[in-house]
């Protein structure tokens, strides 16, 4: 068993922050596991930390990257805001409170406009830091690309990535009217060991 070659590395003290660009999943482990090669375990298999063949993982590559090219759909990430409310002790970003800008949202918008007819469907994934933070200006680009996607007979889901602290009833409410129908609430675990890690210490208001 050999660690992905897909994966990307950062130690935090002693532990290593793993991303796996093939399966797109986080993982934190002990650098001991890293240095003493003892990696061979259902959690890195599952997670794609770890492969038995490199040619098959390869090929599961080409197959990724083949599709995303040939897709009829329109699959964009937004970060929403370079800025978080929690400041979890592993997270590697130095976040400098910026929402997406105004220049930055209308050429996004401008883009789909232009080139609706070539797609079958968007897809947007909002992303952060925390993009609840910036949740007005979610909503607004999500109205004009409603109402494109409207005119042109597209169809529009998007989905988001969220600590779940801001999403309260009211703002859940407001998302859904953005077609925004899945939803990725990031918990360090159960209570201690979210509330460790993290400096808004909220894990039952977040369940």
């Amino acid at each position: 068993m050999k660690l992905s070659k897909y994966n990307l590395y950062r130690e935090i003290n002693d532990k290593v922050l793993i991303y796996n660009f093939l399966s797109g999943e986080f993982g934190i482990t002990d650098k001991e596991k890293i240095i003493e090669r003892n990696y061979d375990t259902e959690e890195f298999r599952k997670y794609g930390f770890s492969c038995q063949n490199e040619e098959e993982e390869d090929l599961l590559a080409m197959y990724k990257h083949n599709k995303m090219l040939h897709t009829s759909e329109l699959n964009l990430t937004i970060l929403a805001s370079e800025n978080c409310n929690f400041a979890c002790q592993y997270c590697f970003d130095s976040f400098n409170g910026i929402n997406i800008k105004q220049s930055v949202a209308d050429d996004i918008i401008l883009y789909i406009r232009k080139n609706i007819r070539k797609f079958t469907a968007v897809n947007i994934g909002w992303f952060g830091g925390e993009p609840l933070l910036a949740a007005k200006e979610i909503e607004r680009m999500s109205h004009k690309i409603l109402e494109i996607c409207h005119k042109s007979s597209r169809s529009m889901h998007a989905q988001i990535t969220t600590n779940g602290y801001l999403l309260d009833v009211e703002t859940f409410k407001k998302l859904l009217k953005c077609n925004i129908y899945s939803y990725e609430i990031t918990l360090d675990g159960f209570e201690s060991d979210h509330n460790k890690k993290s400096l808004i210490k909220k894990w039952e208001w977040i369940v």
